[in-house]
């Protein structure tokens, strides 16, 4: 496909690409953008009562970025799961999440999407 910088702006409004260090994960962005979201929202880590992450490139196969990111918080002692369903884990985690509080099986879920493509690419 013939593109420019110019073309990829226009159709996407995507700018820069950023990339992360080696080392680190998925996990390491997520618990990041985490805190700030629970900060935020004048919540504590200790106000979660479910974690779901969305992630089509886990740090590791098991055990699960979900309870990884729990521990990186403090949140201990909740359900924590991945959706690893590539674009469309986080609308499904959304889904989910809804699911959960409606069905009174949760009432403050820490839903995160975060991805580390660099350890996967060439």
């Amino acid at each position: 496909m013939d593109t420019n910088d110019e073309w990829i702006q226009q159709r996407s409004g995507i700018r820069e690409r950023h990339f992360a260090p080696e080392g680190v994960g998925s996990t390491d962005l997520a618990a990041e953008a985490a805190k700030r979201a629970i900060e935020n929202a004048g919540l504590t880590p200790k106000d979660i009562d479910y974690v779901v992450f969305a992630t089509m490139t886990p740090d590791y196969t098991f055990p699960g970025c979900g309870g990884l990111l729990g521990a990186k918080l403090g949140i201990d002692g909740v359900p924590a799961l991945d959706i690893r369903q590539q674009c469309a884990a986080f609308p499904f985690g959304l889904q989910l999440s809804d699911a959960l509080v409606t069905a009174g099986a949760a009432s403050t879920i820490l839903l995160v999407g975060a991805d580390a493509h660099a350890g996967f690419m060439p």
